[in-house]
């Protein structure tokens, strides 16, 4: 089963004859191995790699100031580890 990713679906939110040929290439019931490298092209050449990571800065800025008013913990710090981690890893 395949996955539909926050910068896929911001691409195919975009207007134009290309994101609508993307769409009905994911109506499809299987894609190949080359179909599902062209849905990743069209999402980087539509933003939506760069639209994933705003997303993330986002929220990971509304997480730290939703903690911010908390005193600092292991439990506090392991959160902010990560959600600085997964960016990283990602970046």
């Amino acid at each position: 089963e395949g996955k539909v990713t926050l910068p896929l679906i911001y691409a195919l939110q975009q207007p134009g004859e290309q994101a609508e040929a993307m769409r009905r290439l994911l109506n499809t019931d299987s894609l190949s191995d080359a179909e599902i490298d062209t849905l990743i092209e069209f999402a980087k050449a539509e933003g939506g790699i760069d639209y994933a990571y705003q997303t993330m800065e986002r929220i990971r800025t509304e997480a730290f100031k939703l903690l911010a008013p908390y005193a600092d913990s292991e439990a506090k710090d392991a959160f902010l580890s990560l959600f600085n981690y997964i960016i990283k890893r990602h970046h």
